[in-house]
């Protein structure tokens, strides 16, 4: 008899006949999904493979999608980092990109919404070459729709590969068939397979099947999203190719440039404030999505208080903030009359452009988690993408970590089969684990402390701590651009004086820690003991 750690039965299981066998099975055709469709059939060691997807849902809606022909940006949008773009461009996935409806960045600003201190990442916008960059190796990344994402690697599925697409198919049960796991649908049909690869998401049903187990947390907040109109910027420069991120005490708000004069908005921030800007007026929200990039924490605390009003009630009362504050034209940080005409202010390339509007229908809202898998393989079934981890998106890189998955597992298969090897067996599968764990560890840790560490605020000692690490930190280039190469926007080759800045990054992330874990604690001794310790380290000095 068949027990439950050797299935996952949504219902009550019914014999059924092998209709297809396959050498792999994906399950899931979101862009990490597809994306390893898309690798695993462009590569020739693994021709000879029969390889099908499985997703629950249409994918005629991908297939249709023409971005030409669409009014508005989506407000489901990712930011892909150089490396990942450059090898799907290799290997052909995105050769069929709607390349109209992605923007380069290649400018970003990070700045504390407590003290200002900065770190930019990229050209300074008043570089001679700076219209160059789009040319060059300088592009940090690309911002593009998700549907745009799927659809050319669809489109390169379809044309250039033989694997079988099955959407529309709902998985009834995941069992397994003389060790080899058995895909049973709705339909009737039984699909067994040597491996099957989980790109299904966060409740990943190939990872209760594989019985992998997770650990995580919910960190009580909310990513709220939206697609931005804004004004036309001074510098074109400044408007199409440069992020901006802020960290506020409820969670950062990042502005990633979008074609044109559109943006796309992530506010992480608490899910009370996420469904309070769901329901606001429209144009009350654009006036506050642009003070939170500019007005001082009490201040939003009071529009965060009144964000139910009327837009003229709301805008008379940015007005008195603004007049009782002292800001006025000469500055970008004055929202409630827009730009004037002629020569901006002079602290302009600081911000990102006015919101204008904030498209009609694009607000939504998503709990933020962490989870990470003990594990990415198990016996014949192996993880990618959220099935495996998902960390917070302060840093953007939730869809690069599963990006990096698939090379990695396109490159542990293929070289697996070129060797003769079972691609299901454990030897081969805990190559792509050894590969892949560490890397995405480290990232999810680093987010989740850093996250940590900006929510403190007040007079904590901590805040002053974490301003100087910025300001040290956007000082030193190099240091700047092995960051850039690690967060995967680059290669990670080996570079002369690496080593040390490596020491160096390393030094910071252990700062980071412990600074975080203070952060944590600090409410459990005191910020007078805080003081106290501070003031023991600079007396010794």
């Amino acid at each position: 008899m068949m027990t439950s750690k050797q299935a996952f039965n949504l219902f009550n299981k019914v014999p059924r006949q092998v209709t297809q066998s396959y050498d792999v099975l994906i399950v899931g055709g979101g862009p990490v999904g597809l994306a390893l469709a898309s690798s695993l059939g462009s590569c020739a060691d693994l021709k000879a493979l029969k390889i099908g997807l499985i997703e629950a849902n249409s994918l005629d809606g991908v297939r249709n999608w023409n971005g030409n022909e669409l009014p508005a940006y989506s407000n489901r949008c990712s930011s892909i980092s150089a490396s990942n773009y450059v090898y799907f461009q290799r290997t052909g996935g995105l050769n069929t990109l709607n390349t109209c409806r992605v923007s380069p960045v290649n400018n970003m600003q990070v700045w504390d919404g407590r003290t200002d201190a900065r770190i930019t990442f990229g050209r300074q916008l008043d570089d001679e070459d700076y219209g160059a960059l789009a040319k060059d190796s300088s592009t940090l990344s690309y911002m593009m729709e998700n549907t745009n994402l799927q659809k050319s690697f669809l489109d390169h599925i379809d044309r250039s590969t033989s694997i079988d697409i099955l959407d529309s198919a709902k998985i009834r049960y995941i069992d397994r068939d003389n060790e080899w796991p058995r895909v049973n649908l709705e339909n009737g049909d039984s699909l067994r397979t040597r491996l099957i690869i989980g790109a299904d998401g966060f409740n990943s049903p190939v990872r209760k099947f594989s019985e992998i187990e997770a650990v995580g947390w919910s960190y009580n907040a909310a990513g709220f999203v939206s697609t931005l109109e804004t004004q036309p910027s001074h510098n074109a420069s400044h408007s199409s190719q440069t992020a901006f991120q802020r960290f506020l005490p409820t969670g950062p708000i990042a502005y990633l440039p979008l074609p044109g004069s559109a943006a796309s908005m992530v506010w992480s921030t608490t899910p009370e404030l996420a469904n309070k800007f769901k329901q606001a007026d429209i144009r009350v929200l654009g006036l506050l999505i642009n003070a939170a990039f500019r007005f001082r924490e009490d201040i939003l605390a009071t529009l965060y208080n009144n964000v139910n009003l009327d837009y003229d009630s709301f805008l008379l009362l940015v007005k008195q903030l603004e007049s009782a504050q002292g800001i006025d034209m000469t500055t970008s940080r004055q929202i409630s009359n827009g730009v004037a005409d002629g020569i901006p202010p002079s602290d302009h390339e600081g911000f990102p452009p006015l919101v204008t509007s904030v498209v009609d229908g694009s607000q939504a809202s998503f709990p933020l988690k962490l989870n990470h898998t003990d594990g990415y393989d198990g016996n014949r079934a192996v993880l990618v993408g959220d099935a495996a981890h998902s960390c917070h998106p302060l840093a953007g890189q939730g869809l690069n970590l599963g990006m990096g998955d698939v090379q990695s597992l396109t490159s542990v298969l293929a070289e697996g089969q070129r060797l003769g090897g079972d691609i299901g067996s454990k030897t081969i599968l805990e190559r792509y684990t050894r590969d892949r764990y560490v890397v995405n560890l480290t990232m999810l840790m680093m987010t989740d402390k850093l996250n940590a560490l900006f929510q403190v605020s007040g007079e904590n000692p901590l805040v002053q701590l974490r301003s100087m690490g910025l300001e040290m930190i956007n000082e030193i280039d190099r240091v700047k651009e092995f960051l850039v190469r690690h967060a995967g926007t680059k290669g990670i080759e080996k570079e002369d004086g690496d080593s040390i800045i490596a020491d160096g990054i390393e030094s910071v992330g252990k700062a980071i820690t412990m600074l975080s874990a203070t952060a944590r604690q600090v409410g459990r001794f005191g910020e007078g003991k805080v003081n106290e310790m501070m003031n023991g380290i600079v007396n010794k000095k």
